[in-house]
């Protein structure tokens, strides 16, 4: 997969307004994880991205596996 912008919601304090500008710009990915946004994070993108063909969402899911 090749994107020439994405989004990146790692310590985003405005998650639905970043992910709806990214997505108005052509952004085509946006990262996040199940514990940014203190856990909240997916839940905003699901709101502000109800339209899957606005932009490929991934998810970490070994963001919350436990640390050596």
């Amino acid at each position: 997969m090749t994107a020439e912008l994405a989004l990146g919601t790692y310590r985003c304090r405005a998650i639905p307004e970043a992910a709806d500008r990214a997505a108005a710009s052509g952004a085509q990915w946006i990262d996040t994880a199940p514990n940014y946004a203190t856990g909240r994070a997916q839940d905003l993108l699901a709101l502000t991205l109800s339209d899957p063909a606005r932009a490929e969402v991934w998810v970490r899911p070994r963001a919350l596996a436990a640390r050596p």
